[in-house]
């Protein structure tokens, strides 16, 4: 008996006695008492203790499962979350002009590298390069809610698509701002591969008071 089972065995073996006891000690209509030898009562109490011990057997491995799962250091994929299946990634990313370019996404393939640099007439820009191993199509859109954090002009919607050739450091653009100014982009992006699909949805905040860019947000691969 595989013990994957051994707790809804034990629980049934339980369940089982309890039913054989309660009509042992009804007496059939129309029968006489039904008497239970103390041999036959030591057997039941043998089957119950067997089913308690299976129960017993099958939480230690299961503790012993969430023990191995939960234990430090042990390896990932990168972006991975639960036993090292890929199944979504956080993106974050805040940093001020001049920072290291930082990678924000490894899932299914799938690589995003962003920085916050400055251009020549002193705007800040938030550079967003990325791509696959494999050829890839890049689809989405994004909605630029306008400059001003406190009151957001009327969102605008801009669609696009290109094909991406393999490689992870292709250039994929990115919004920036003019000294002084402020830009927010919300944009929802598919990376699609030969075997995957793989869907990005982020906030680009960049900010030309402070000098600083952010990306954040999500990836889901499917």
């Amino acid at each position: 008996m595989t013990w994957w089972i051994a707790v809804p065995v034990g629980i049934a073996i339980g369940l089982a006695l309890v039913l054989m006891l309660d009509r042992a000690a009804t007496p059939a209509q129309g029968a006489g008492p039904i008497t239970i030898s103390a041999q036959q009562l030591h057997i039941n109490q043998r089957i119950s203790q067997q089913g308690v011990r299976r129960a017993n057997r099958a939480n230690a491995r299961l503790d012993a499962l969430a023990r191995a799962r939960d234990r430090p250091g042990r390896p990932r994929r990168p972006g991975a979350r639960g036993g090292g299946r890929a199944r979504c990634a956080r993106i974050a990313f805040s940093a001020a002009v001049g920072s290291p370019r930082q990678t924000v996404l490894e899932l299914a393939g799938v690589t995003i590298s962003v920085g916050c640099e400055a251009g020549a007439a002193g705007e800040t820009n938030l550079t967003i390069r990325g791509g696959a191993a494999e050829p890839t199509t890049l689809t989405g859109s994004s909605i630029d809610v306008g400059g001003d954090p406190a009151n957001p002009n009327p969102a605008q919607v801009d669609n696009f698509q290109a094909d991406l050739p393999p490689g992870t450091d292709n250039p994929l653009g990115g919004p920036g701002t003019a000294d002084g100014q402020f830009s927010r982009s919300i944009a929802s992006v598919l990376f699609v591969t030969p075997a995957r699909t793989v869907s990005v949805d982020v906030a680009a905040i960049v900010d030309g008071v402070a000098d600083r860019c952010s990306f954040n947000r999500l990836a889901v691969p499917s």
